[in-house]
């Protein structure tokens, strides 16, 4: 016999009829990942780019292949209304918010909140590409993970000091919301990200309200709803109907508390990879060395963000000699050469 065992057998307790549970782990609770429902799906357009175009219903992309035969049989294969319940109280938990911006290779390299941000510090290293050196942009490591500097986040075009990435559309709103599905493999979690301004309202409102009304929010029976939304745009001024995300309560024979509401789960930290359905192709990176074929303009830029303009000028047909005189005009102000292309833009569709 050990000499913990005997220590514990002349203490007087039972060492075989007790159980000592560890702290902080017995007690903990978490559901299991199931996959996600998307928004948005990839599509080709005319110069064979791609782009995420938005859909009117719910696309299951389970991570299970299995699940969708069973899934379909409850809900078919364009479902706009999905019966869901959160396994926990606290929106921030299971419906965190940032701004974000990903690159190609790197992921998640820069999260805001409007005013501040966290970016990934970067330097400059020199490769060999094609025979010959280029100085591209790496993280700088710490105990191996990134070192992260705190920013000024200025998410508006039109201010001279406005962040460029943000400018060049490669950061966008990014919420992702946590949830369960209360016909469907209930104790497993889903996720749906977003980057919608009326979504994000019509959500947050709908989890304020109810928790008002209920005293709170965890284990009710709710209904996600993917519904038409008169809004008008912000950039052209003009009305447009769109799908938003919204929240409702169900019927009082429908609702139910699924779980008991002194129960929660634990919820992992949001997805860090770019939500393909929400974000363009070709994002700027700081990590992956890259050719200078097929680049209108063979200025040198540390964040990649003028390469990413010019690609986007060819997408509007912007000829060479154009492009150029643009950049010339804009005196080094991506700020301002974004704006143009937004003009341009503007132009194309009216």
């Amino acid at each position: 016999m050990k000499a913990c065992d005997v220590n514990l057998a002349q203490s007087g307790h039972n060492v075989k009829g007790e159980t000592m549970p560890i702290r902080g782990v017995t007690d903990q609770r978490r559901l299991t990942w199931a996959g996600r429902f998307r928004l948005g799906e990839k599509q080709k357009g005319r110069s064979g780019k791609e782009f995420p175009r938005a859909l009117d219903h719910f696309r299951f992309d389970p991570s299970n292949p299995d699940d969708v035969g069973p899934f379909e049989a409850i809900y078919g294969n364009r479902p706009k209304a999905l019966r869901v319940f959160f396994p926990h109280d606290d929106p921030a938990i299971f419906f965190p918010q940032d701004l974000k911006a990903y690159g190609r290779s790197s992921g998640l390299y820069c999260r805001g909140d409007g005013e501040t941000a966290k970016r990934v510090r970067t330097k400059k290293e020199t490769v060999q590409i094609e025979g010959k050196p280029k100085e591209i942009k790496v993280p700088v490591m710490a105990h191996g993970r990134p070192i992260l500097d705190e920013i000024p986040c200025v998410p508006d075009k039109s201010n001279p000091e406005g962040c460029p990435i943000w400018a060049a559309g490669h950061c966008r709103r990014v919420a992702t919301l946590i949830f369960s599905l209360a016909d469907f493999r209930p104790f497993t979690y889903w996720v749906i990200q977003t980057g919608s301004w009326n979504s994000i309202v019509n959500i947050n409102s709908g989890v304020d309200s109810i928790r008002q009304i209920m005293g709170g929010i965890a284990g009710l029976s709710l209904r996600l709803v993917l519904k038409p939304q008169k809004t008008r745009d912000p950039d052209s001024g003009k009305m447009r109907h769109v799908h938003v995300l919204s929240l409702e309560t169900m019927t009082e024979s429908e609702r139910k508390l699924l779980i008991p509401p002194e129960q929660v789960f634990g919820l992992p930290a949001p997805p860090t990879e770019k939500p393909d359905d929400l974000f363009p192709a070709t994002p700027p990176d700081i990590d992956e060395p890259r050719t200078k074929s097929g680049q209108l303009v063979p200025v040198p830029d540390s964040d990649g963000i003028l390469d990413s303009l010019a690609e986007r000028a060819r997408g509007l047909g912007v000829q060479r000699e154009e492009w150029e005189e643009m950049v010339k005009a804009s005196g080094g102000n991506l700020i301002a050469l974004a704006q143009a292309l937004d003009g341009r833009a503007g132009d194309d569709q009216g």
